[in-house]
Order: structure tokens, then sequence, then C-alpha cells
């Protein structure tokens, strides 16, 4: 494995802090989407809605035309980017083989090292780390012993119970969806010994709301502190439930699944402007940097589970190492201490945040397990861009390697480009001129490059099984 390591990184933070005159260490605020299509923001294209707040971040701040995940499927993409490290490395292959996150022996996430930096810690919304299979047993928590999220370095944490879960919890009698999932929200308050099921919330009770409102309190109560929270939505993934008043507002939409779609969409983005209001109303917004992203693609269009969601560009969705299911909505802001209004077109990953939060946090360099690169001085002008190959391995055979702007994609099946043609299990493309991944005669055509390509990522693939053997955690 290969990290880039920048020793500017603390003189940076240093000549920041002296310039703002503040000695209070930046706040990081890290907003996740779940499913969440590249053309489904108003700020990367769409049409037939608006994200007004959600464009408020890019505006101010750094928006990502090639920003990735590292899976394209929810839990293995998370667990990517709390620990920085390729999640395939340690065993997590897909939502249902999943052993969980290493020991903090081994690898120390992102919370438990901003911790380190004299930072308090905050979840609220899915964590989806280190589940158990559940077909075993639905009526029992999921999260294996030692991966919860107050095990792993959060203060505070407020979550649902599974992957996905009902919008409305709380809506019938025994709190239980058609499926058997407990759908009680679980909280842990910072001090308190034990995490508990809320059982007596509101029968109105709106999960995209109530995350905000939680996170907005914790914002309020560390304000005089260095926070780091983690704020991760479930919206819109499925279950396709609105609140009926936002759902009345799109009636125009005929398509009934989109309307749905939009509908969810704009409960997500008023949270996330409530947030960015919180923040400055308390003094805070200069002094916090703020990330947003999808954990992965949109869901098909074709698919029985389609959320509505839109990846146009790009060809594949939601469980395809092509661009549709790995390049995501990506932006930060920072204001005043990072360009406003910037488009950037360098390939960025998840895999960066966990250097470059802390790096932010005045930490001069992470540990050599981890892969990614600290963006923070490529961010704010004082250097190149850090070039770096990107990998991606999901699934044992969803494999994609990417090289400046040529990639080798094996998808593990055929997929639906964007003009409705099949797309083959394997490809090799240049997305500089074809950039939805067209196969056939849009194919790369470069026998010399297909084998460097291939070289790269089977050289990249035993790295990835020889840590796998070591990293990965035992059954518990």
């Amino acid at each position: 494995m290969t990290k880039i390591k920048n020793s500017t990184a603390v003189l940076f933070f240093i000549l920041i802090v002296s310039a703002c005159g503040k000695a209070q260490q930046p706040n990081v605020l890290l907003i996740i989407a779940d499913d969440l299509g590249y053309n489904d923001l108003g700020c990367y294209g769409v049409k037939d809605f608006e994200t007004p707040n959600i464009d408020r971040i890019a505006a101010r701040g750094i928006r990502f035309t090639d920003g990735y995940v590292t899976a394209p499927q929810c839990g293995p993409s998370r667990a990517g980017l709390i620990t920085g490290l390729s999640q395939a490395r340690f065993g997590v292959m897909d939502n249902h083989q999943d052993n969980g996150l290493p020991s903090s022996e081994v690898v120390k996430i992102l919370p438990e090292q901003m911790k380190e930096q004299g930072y308090v810690t905050g979840m609220v919304g899915k964590w989806h780390i280190g589940f158990h299979d559940i077909q075993k047993d639905r009526s029992k928590s999921h999260t294996r012993k030692g991966n919860a999220p107050w095990e792993r370095g959060f203060d505070y944490a407020f979550k649902i119970f599974a992957g996905s879960s009902q919008y409305f919890p709380y809506a019938t009698p025994d709190f239980r969806s058609k499926i058997g999932w407990i759908k009680h929200l679980q909280e842990k308050k910072e001090g308190s010994a034990e995490a508990v099921y809320l059982s007596d919330l509101p029968k109105d009770t709106y999960t995209t709301d109530i995350f905000t409102d939680r996170g907005i309190d914790f914002v309020k109560r560390h304000k005089k502190e260095p926070w780091f929270l983690y704020l991760s939505y479930t919206a819109p993934h499925g279950p396709m439930q609105p609140k009926p008043e936002k759902l009345k507002k799109y009636k125009h939409i005929k398509n009934g699944v989109r309307r749905k779609f939009v509908a969810m969409m704009e409960s997500l983005d008023e949270g996330i402007g409530r947030m960015l209001n919180t923040l400055e109303e308390t003094g805070q917004l200069e002094n916090t940097v703020v990330w947003f992203l999808s954990d992965n693609g949109g869901v098909a269009v074709n698919s029985k589970n389609w959320n509505g969601s839109r990846c146009d560009p790009f060809s594949g969705a939601k469980g395809d190492v092509y661009e549709g299911g790995i390049r995501v909505p990506f932006m930060v802001s920072w204001p005043g201490k990072l360009p406003e209004g910037k488009v950037v077109s360098d390939p960025i990953t998840s895999l960066d945040l966990l250097p470059t939060c802390l790096a932010v946090a005045g930490k001069e360099k992470v540990a050599d397990i981890h892969e990614g690169r600290n963006l923070l001085p490529w961010l704010s002008g004082d250097v190149s861009y850090p070039s770096k190959d990107l990998f991606w391995s999901w699934r044992g055979d969803y494999h994609a390697v990417r090289m400046d702007n040529l990639k080798e994609i094996r998808n593990g099946r055929p997929t639906m480009a964007v003009d409705g043609t099949e797309l083959p299990k394997h490809n090799f493309v240049d997305l500089k001129v074809n950039p939805t991944e067209l196969a056939g005669e849009h194919a790369l055509q470069n026998k010399k490059k297909e084998k460097k390509l291939a070289k790269r990522l089977d050289s990249w693939l035993d790295d990835l099984k020889k840590d796998a053997k070591k990293l990965t955690p035992s059954e518990k």
C-alpha cells in the first residue's frame, strides 16, 4: 500500500489558525446521503427539482466532478470511508459478507483519531458497519461486538437499527416493520454507560428530520470545543416514504417513484439547510469544514428497487463498478480558507477523507496502513495535484482501476449503458473521450494500454488478498 505524505499539513493548519485569530481547532462536519445519483443535485445538473441548501456547500467551496467512493454499495463504502482503508483488505466484501472492522490495535478509524486530536465526536443516522447477515436473526442487533459507533471512538451516537429503515418508525404500535426489524432509534449520550432504544418518540417522527435535529443539538452543545460530526442520512434510500405535504407539492411529476424521491430530497435539503444556518447563527461556520457526498451511486432505473435517482450522464448504477455506481456527488467547503465556487476535475476518493480531516485537526501524517491522500495543501493551492491510481474491489468479482483517465472495468455482470445498450462484464475505456464507458468501437482499442491496466489491477488484487489474510477479523 502507498499513501501521499505531505510535511506541510501542520504548518498550513497553524498558519490558518493564526490568520483567523482562533485558538480552537476547526470543526469537521461530514454529511453522507444514501443512494443519491450523480445527477440528483442542482449543482450537478438536475432539472426537475431544486437543492438550494446542498448547492450552498458547493457555492461556498469546491465541487468535485470526479469524486469516488470505494464500493457501489452502502456498507462496504462506509467501511472504507471511516477506516481510510480499502474495505476488501479486511474482508468487507458486500453488505452481507462483513466480519466488521479490524481492532483499534490494527487500524484506528477516523473518530478514534479525531478524539486523539482533542475533538468531541458524534455520529447521527446510518452506521451499517460490522453487520451480521440479517437473515440469521432479525430480532436482535445486527452489529458485531466491538463495532458499534460508541465502541469505535464516538462520544455521542444516535442511529437507526439497520442499513435501511422506515422513515416513520413510530407510526405503528409494535414498532416493527413488516419484515420484523426492530424500528426503535438508538441513542448513546456523551458520558452515559450504555446505548438505549427510544420507544417514546411521537408517531409522526420522521427520520430525516430527527437526524437533523440531533445533529444540530450536538453542534450547539459543543460550540465551545472542537467537534467532529458524522451526519449519515438514510435519504433517499428506500423505502420511498416522503412526508405527505412534500409529496403533494410535487404532484406535477408524473412518475410516482421519482415524485416520492424528489419529495424526500426536499426534506434532506431542508435539513442540511437548517444545519448550515445553525453553524452561521452560532458563529461556527467559518471555523467548520463541511463535506458532502453520497455513499454510492443511485439505483438503476430498470431495477425493481429503483428509488427514483438518476446517475446521468454515466452508465451503470448502484452495484456496478462502472461510473454510475462509484462516481458520486462530492464537495467540501471551508469559508475563507478554501476557494469558493471552484469546480475540480482531478479524481479524489473517500479514502482521502481520513488523512485530510486529520490534517485539518492538526495531525501531520497518518499511519502507513491508510491509503488516502491529505488533500488540504492541494485544495488550498499550495501544491500540485497528488496524482494516484484508484482501485475498486467488491463482492469478489467486481474490480476496477483508474490510471489517469484510463480505466479497466471487471464488473461481474453485464449492465446497462446510459444510451440503453448493454455493457459487457469486462471493458477498457478512456474516460476523457468516453466518460459513459460505452463498449465496442468506443472502447479503448489499445492493447498496450489494456495490458498495463490489467497488470496494475492484478498486482493490486494480489496485495489485497495478502492483506485480507492478516486484517480480516474472525467470525464473532
